[in-house]
């Protein structure tokens, strides 16, 4: 079956290439239309400048699948978040987790090894760039945007360029810089679930050649879900001063503070089924309830119990479990205070562009999340650590105007946490944390350089190529001595007790990767090209702090770039094989073992049956349902597809139809599959001797329950990962008697059926599966309607999204009770927008 998909899109891939060749003379007729006319008159697509391979250039002459968005658009379609902003655009899907959104895109995402990352030093799959530098941490991309000239997405690696964050691809958010004139903007936003929005801009010139721009930006809502989790309440303030001493030395620095606050997010909030009420006796299934009882509670308050019931979709509200927005345990919240300081240094030197960028970034992150069950008692997820960050980039680029383009660069990457993660457990002991005790570092050497050469006129060989040398240094987990905290107070740690483990574990690891191709115009309006390239990302930690290895990619993609009829069409396409080497398990296998529960008692890794009956793998009904299920989990680091697929096209369509009417299109087919996990350093008397299980059978038993169970995976579709993906939208463009305009826009976001979890599919079976975390195909619609006066000074924007009112899942996970992750429910409001 897997090898008859993989010839079918092959098939596909081969498809869309003839379809490229076969419109080279429609391309080349245009090229030989009489051009004598005045054309003065004719309206056209904009050009479109990027800066994706850390050089400006045409959006079509660079041979990536990339989408823009104007930073007007985001204004007018109330996108302030960086999530929001990626929403919709094909190739790419988003889950939530307890810090943040992390981006999957054509079906390769995060590495999760069932746990937090280590010391939150887990490199994303998916580089996120604010003006050129690197965000290691998901709470920034819940954060906000203020002033941005442009987004650009870029699916499929940029390893040659950014690195190994960028193994998947990557989201580069571009800023307004200083001009030398005076002008400003604002903007105020109101909607539902109480929502507002400002934004201020004022520039002002400092002298003929320097300038000041500064940018504030703030967002408050209330939470989509009953329990107010989820809120938004963000603040954004950006210095950036320029100096342009001489025309061939251009200096922007730039301040940045954000604060991400709120009551945490929807992670583990919203239960999957069921509803939350009062208390009644009656119904505890401890009381001797047999129908109708309460589920575990999950460690919230006792005066609340659970109700067995409907799955969320199929409630009245799906958002609303009947959990009071009053009533978050342990003082819920979520805050993080990130400062950062960076420079781009533009020197011409002739002989091409010197670009230096960079930065230091100081961050502080305070979280206590929702409660969960431990074996010892109700836990509670915290983090009170600060993390310092230094980079710099720095590149010589050919010169503009040089038909043999290059360019080299070395980097220099250094963060570290200083303070503590982990669970504290409040039932047994208050004072006792498992945490992850710092400092934890990582450090990035590299030096990459690119080149563009031409063969002919019409024909350019590409090449790239990037040395990486990456160093990790881990603290292993114990226990410190605290107590659970607020969003001001301090948390503490004792590293004079004993159980405070000061093991660290110290792995290098280096990649030499590159890529080569070639582009070809079939006209000056069409390009296609072809490209081969890898990518790379450091390994980590295995049971007993061995390293692992590390994770690599493959990538092939061909493509055609074109415009036709005088402009007004534009057509994307491209094909894409890359194929995944030995990323991690996602979460991690559990094996079921009615033995190894009769030798370490309680150990639970899943929830009880709903319902009652028996546990995955067999087991008496009532004793463990109460109790939990007992087996033993097999960490992902000690697990690791040796190969992942995922193949597929993406095409985009942009098409002035009149001078008033416009259509966007861009859709996505995907196939990405797993391949039979292999064991790193797990075997039948690893097992015995890390369990304490002195039966010896027992431990041969749950390493071929696991080896069973890897065997499952072969051919499962990765998580995030829809077959088909679309989006599409029409506008027209009323002329008013006043001279202004009315801009109404229908949109439409279609995604065929895919699984999103928390740690990877169900395993606990014995059959690897989705199970409840499939979300089915489902269409959202949207709409938008933009005033403008005739001066452009004004606009005032209004709309409405998800129209429907769909419940999408965006992340499932199961601890005690099966929470989800939702995305936003039905919203609208206006924006009122001005600038001068």
């Amino acid at each position: 079956m897997f090898k008859q998909k993989m010839r079918f899109i092959f098939n596909g891939i081969l498809a869309s290439l003839l379809a490229m060749f076969l419109m080279v003379p429609m391309a080349y007729a245009q090229d030989k239309t009489d051009t004598s006319k005045d054309k003065s008159d004719t309206f056209t697509l904009e050009e479109i400048t990027v800066t994706a391979q850390k050089r400006k250039s045409d959006l079509q002459k660079t041979p990536i699948s990339i989408q823009t968005v104007t930073g007007a658009e985001l204004t007018t379609e109330a996108k302030q978040r960086i999530d929001e902003i990626m929403q919709g655009v094909v190739g790419v899907s988003s889950q939530d987790s307890q810090v943040g959104v992390s981006f999957y895109m054509r079906g390769i995402g995060d590495i999760d090894t069932g746990g937090p990352p280590v010391g939150g030093m887990k490199q994303s799959a998916v580089a996120v760039m604010i003006d050129g530098v690197y965000q290691n941490r998901g709470e920034v991309v819940r954060g906000g945007t203020i002033d941005m000239q442009r987004a650009e997405v870029m699916r499929g690696t940029q390893a040659t360029t950014l690195g190994g964050s960028s193994l998947a691809g990557a989201v580069s958010m571009v800023s307004n810089n200083p001009v030398f004139k005076y002008e400003g903007s604002g903007s105020l936003g109101i909607g539902n679930y109480h929502l507002v929005t400002v934004q201020g801009v004022v520039n002002v010139p400092l002298a003929e050649n320097q300038a000041l721009r500064v940018a504030y930006g703030t967002q408050k809502r209330d939470g989509y879900i009953s329990s107010n989790a989820g809120d938004s309440d963000l603040t954004n303030a950006r210095v950036k001063y320029r100096w342009q001493p001489t025309d061939a030395l251009d200096i922007v620095g730039t301040f940045n503070h954000q604060v991400i606050g709120g009551n945490g997010v929807q992670q583990s909030v919203l239960t999957y089924y069921g509803h939350w009420e009062g208390y009644d006796s009656t119904k505890d299934r401890a009381n001797g309830c047999t129908s109708g009882c309460y589920d575990a509670t999950m460690g919230y308050p006792a005066y609340l119990g659970h109700l067995d019931g409907a799955k969320y979709d199929q409630r009245d509200n799906p958002w609303d479990d009947g959990f009071p927005a009053d009533i978050w345990p342990n003082s819920v919240f979520r805050h993080t205070n990130i400062d950062q300081y960076s420079a781009e240094i533009n020197w011409d030197l002739g002989i091409g562009k010197l670009t230096m960028t960079p930065s230091y970034q100081k961050a502080h992150f305070r979280s206590n999340e929702s409660p969960r069950t431990t074996p010892g008692g109700i836990g509670y997820n915290f983090e009170n650590r600060e993390q310092e960050t230094k980079q710099i980039d720095m590149q010589l680029a050919s010169p503009a105007d040089s038909s043999f383009t290059w360019l080299g660069g070395l980097y220099y990457y250094n963060t570290r946490f200083t303070g503590i993660q982990g669970n504290t457990t409040v039932s047994d002991n208050p004072t006792w944390s498992y945490v992850n005790a710092d400092p934890n570092e990582q450090t990035t050497y590299a030096a990459y350089g690119n080149a563009t050469y031409p063969i002919l006129d019409v024909l350019r060989l590409t090449a790239g190529v990037r040395y990486t040398y990456d160093k990790i240094s881990q603290r292993e987990s114990g226990r410190a001595n605290g107590t659970v905290f607020g969003p001001s107070e301090p948390y503490s740690y004792d590293t004079t007790d004993p159980n405070v483990m000061a093991a660290v574990n110290d792995g290098g690891w280096h990649d030499l990767t590159y890529r080569g191709g070639f582009e070809y115009d079939l006209s000056s309006q069409a390009m296609v090209y072809a490209l081969y390239a890898t990518a790379y990302q450091p390994g980590g930690f295995g049971a007993g702090g061995t390293q692992t290895k590390k994770y690599t990619l493959d990538q092939w993609t061909a493509g055609l770039k074109s415009r036709l009829l005088d402009n007004r069409f534009q057509l994307n396409v491209e094909g894409f094989h890359s194929t995944y080497f030995n990323r991690p398990v996602q979460g991690g296998l559990s094996y079921y073992s009615p033995g190894y529960k009769a030798y370490t008692g309680y150990s639970s890794c899943g929830p009880p049956q709903q319902g009652g009956g028996p546990p995955p793998g067999g087991g008496q009904a009532t004793a463990d349902y109460v109790d939990g299920y007992s087996c033993y989990v097999l960490g992902g680091n000690d697990a690791i597809f040796p190969k992942l697929y995922s193949m597929g096209a993406d095409l985009e369509i942009n098409f002035l139809v009149t001078e008033n009417d416009r259509i966007d299109a861009s859709a996505e087919y995907l196939h990405s599959v797993t391949g039979v996990p292999e064991f790193a350093s797990t075997t039948p008397s690893f097992i015995a001797a890390n369990t304490n299980i002195p039966n010896q059978t027992v431990a041969d038993e749950i390493y071929q329950g696991l080896v069973t169970l890897g065997k499952s995976y072969d051919g499962l579709t990765l998580q995030n990962s829809p077959e088909w993906s679309v989006n599409v939208s029409y506008s027209h463009l009323f002329d008013l008697p006043t001279g202004s305009t009315l801009t109404p826009k229908v949109n439409a976001e279609y995604k065929s059926s895919y699984w999103s979890q928390a740690g990877g599919p169900g395993g606990d079976t014995g059959v690897a599966q989705p199970g409840e975390s499939v979300q089915d195909a489902y269409t959202l619609w949207n709409a938008y309607l933009d005033w403008t006066s005739a001066d452009s000074q004004f606009t005032v924007s209004a709309y409405i999204k998800n129209i429907a009112d769909k419940p999408i899942l965006t992340n499932y996970t199961s601890e005690g009770l099966a929470y989800a992750s939702l995305g936003p429910p039905r919203t609208f409001g206006v924006v009122l927008s001005a600038k001068f």
